[in-house]
């Protein structure tokens, strides 16, 4: 019987035990990880702090004794600390200082991320927290609790801090939200779209303290002041690092290759440069479509894809794997923001020859009593035509849109394939002339 052994049992590592025993093939799957908890969804630690989630403990997806069941072995709060490429063996160490050597006929990395933190003076006073895992959510939670806090500082203002932001201001805090970038969401979105963004943080109380970042944090024991690069002084009772992450590969620093950002390179199957070990997840490269070479996705979604990718190819199926295009989304306010592929920014740093269109619309004729507005914008090449990126905006709910738009973009389709879609017109879900398809044939008379 085969022996897989993943390290890292986040989304990537659980997805790659769940699909390895969906398969026909019969393999002892053996998953290790340095944590005590397993498959916490970080993302909706928002959620729970602004009252959406009842309960932290609902945002575990896998029961451990399910988990327990389905797998050889189960290690957690057991740290790799070594490998043997040539035996195939990894070294552990347990919480209580208890070694053991493990073997493995294929191996896979899911060793995930770790969190940004700014190395500065008073970094170390009480009231400022990271927002990566569990025991991070249960410390933040228990502070807004106090009532002393009042003044909140978010340190950035990408997804994470964005929706914390909104997340503590609805507990009736006071929130500064910080960003050394000049606008938020500035990697992910074009102007127009961050501008929106802004605006509607602004519109309920959030001040927006944009183009610093701190530079020493001020405090006895606790913090009391940020400091920024501009020279400015806030008084602040509370600070939540959210300033992003970088790939978590800490084992093999000699044995494999990595790209730039410290992530473990794989090829289009996420095998590494060692023969019988994969690296998915946000530990490891993966082939981007709209940039056409590979990179960093940290999302879930990507975790999961990854992960299916090198338990297929490890299950001898043959396939030709897709590309991510960084589909992403978030909500805050009531209005949801959808994105995938490549912004105009980036896109146009990669070739001068690329377009955009943008539309404005009601998504029901005017006079549906139901009706929301939207804003769409799709960035594609000049001569060709074909998307390499759309952003949406509407208090709609339009997941299943940026779906097909991150098929479109995975499959190279151009605005005159869209143009001559089979689109669904009702009433109740759209226009007759939807906006769409007012977008790429030019009849923008919308809203």
């Amino acid at each position: 019987m085969e022996k897989i052994v993943i390290i890292g049992s986040n989304h990537s590592g659980l997805a790659a035990a769940r699909f390895l025993n969906l398969s026909d093939s019969n393999y002892e799957v053996i998953l290790i990880d340095k944590k005590s908890e397993i498959s916490y969804l970080e993302c909706g630690t928002s959620l729970f702090i602004k009252g959406e989630v009842s309960n932290l403990e609902d945002l575990f997806y896998q029961n451990r004794m399910a988990l327990n069941s389905e797998i050889k072995e189960l290690f957690l709060e057991t740290e790799v600390d070594n490998i043997d490429t040539q035996n195939k063996k990894i070294s552990c160490v347990k919480k209580d200082g208890t070694r053991f050597s493990q073997e493995y006929d294929k191996l896979i990395l899911a060793t995930g991320s770790k969190q940004i933190m700014l190395d500065i003076p008073g970094n170390n006073l009480a009231n400022i927290f990271s927002i990566k895992n569990f025991p991070n959510a249960k410390e933040i939670f228990k502070a807004l609790d106090d009532n002393t806090i009042k003044k909140v500082g978010i340190i950035g203002a990408g997804y994470i801090g964005v929706e914390i932001a909104e997340a503590i201001r609805k507990r009736g805090k006071e929130v500064y939200l910080f960003d050394v970038a000049d606008r938020v969401l500035s990697t992910y979105y074009d102007r127009s779209f961050s501008d929106k963004v802004e605006e509607i943080l602004s519109k309920n109380g959030i001040h927006l303290c944009l183009s610093e970042s701190p530079k020493k944090y001020l405090g006895k024991e606790k913090i009391e002041k940020i400091v920024t690069t501009r020279n400015n002084k806030y008084a602040m009772d509370m600070v939540i690092q959210a300033i992003g992450f970088l790939s978590h590969s800490p084992i093999g620093k000699k044995e494999f290759l990595r790209d730039v950002s410290g992530a473990y390179l794989t090829n289009e199957y996420q095998q590494t440069n060692i023969n019988d070990i994969y690296a998915i997840g946000d530990c490891a490269t993966t082939f981007f479509t709209s940039i056409n070479r590979s990179s960093v996705d940290f999302s879930i979604s990507n975790a999961l894809r990854t992960a299916y990718i090198a338990t297929q190819h490890i299950n001898d199926q043959s396939f030709t794997p897709s590309g991510s295009q960084f589909t992403n989304g978030f909500s805050i306010f009531g209005y949801n923001f959808y994105a995938a592929g490549l912004n105009l920014k980036t896109a146009r740093l990669l070739s001068e020859a690329i377009d955009y269109i943008e539309i404005e619309d009601y998504i029901r004729p005017i006079f549906s009593k139901t009706n929301n507005i939207v804003k769409l914008r799709i960035s594609f090449e000049k001569r060709a035509k074909r998307i390499v990126g759309v952003q949406l905006c509407s208090k709609e709910d339009l997941s299943g849109l940026l779906t097909m738009f991150s098929l479109a973009i995975e499959e190279q389709i151009t605005l005159d394939k869209l143009k001559m879609l089979d689109y669904l017109f009702h009433p109740s879900f759209s226009q007759p002339y939807n906006f769409i398809l007012k977008a790429v044939t030019g009849l923008n008379n919308g809203a």
